[in-house]
C-alpha cells in the first residue's frame, strides 16, 4: 500500500514537473516571439542601417508610433534611455536562448549611442528631453528644453555599457554627476542637468 501511495506521488510530480516545462517552454517562446517582432518592426526602415528602435510600434498595422511637434513636425521617436529594460531583456534572451543576435543587437545599440550621441561633456543625448528622430537619426527635443538632459525613471545598462566601451561609459557617469549634482558640499542634485 506504502509503495502504491509513493509511486502514485512520483507520478503526480514527474506530470507536474512536465507540465511545468512546458510552461516555461511557452514563456520563453512568448518572449522570444516578441523580441523578433519588436526587432523586425521597430528597426530602422529610412536606409540609414542603424540598429536603434522605435520607441512605439502599434501592434494591429505595425507602423512605428509618431511624435508630432506643436509645429506639426512629425518624427519617429527612438530614446534609448526609455528602452534600457528592453536591452535587459534582449541580453536574458540571448542568455537562455544561446541565440547571439538579441545581445548583439544590444551591443551595436549602445556602441551607436557612444559613437553618434555622446556629446563632449559625455552626457548621450536621451532622456526626458532629449530623443533621436529615427527618420533623420538626429537628436530631437521641445525646443525650450533642447538643452536640458533628464533620467527620470531610466536605469541605464550599465553592465552592458561597461562590457560594449569601459571608458566612454566612465565619460558619461561622470559627465551626469557633474551635470546633475549642483552642490559638492551638500550633494544637492536635480534630475534636470545641462548639456555641454
Amino acid at each position: 500500500m506504502k509503495i502504491a501511495k509513493i509511486t502514485l506521488a512520483l507520478g503526480a510530480l514527474s506530470l507536474f514537473s512536465l507540465s511545468a516545462g512546458a510552461q516555461e517552454n511557452a514563456r520563453l517562446s512568448s518572449v522570444k516571439q516578441f523580441a523578433d517582432v519588436v526587432l523586425d518592426k521597430a528597426g530602422d526602415r529610412y536606409g540609414h542601417h542603424s540598429p536603434l528602435l522605435a520607441n512605439g510600434v502599434d501592434p494591429r498595422t505595425g507602423k512605428q508610433m509618431e511624435w508630432v511637434f506643436p509645429d506639426g513636425k512629425v518624427t519617429v521617436l527612438s530614446n534609448f534611455s526609455a528602452q534600457q529594460n528592453l536591452m535587459r531583456v534582449l541580453v536574458g534572451l540571448s542568455n537562455l536562448t544561446g541565440e547571439a543576435k538579441y545581445k548583439q543587437r544590444v551591443a551595436e545599440n549602445i556602441r551607436y549611442y557612444f559613437d553618434h550621441y555622446q556629446d563632449a561633456s559625455g552626457l548621450l543625448l536621451w532622456g526626458g528631453h532629449r530623443f533621436v528622430d529615427l527618420k533623420t537619426l538626429q537628436p530631437q527635443g521641445p525646443s525650450e528644453k533642447e538643452m536640458v538632459h533628464e533620467l527620470k525613471n531610466a536605469y541605464p545598462y550599465y553592465d552592458m555599457m561597461f562590457a560594449v566601451d569601459d571608458k566612454a561609459t566612465a565619460r558619461f557617469i561622470k559627465a551626469f554627476w557633474n551635470a546633475h549634482v549642483y552642490d559638492w558640499k551638500t550633494l544637492e542634485t536635480s534630475r534636470h542637468g545641462e548639456y555641454g
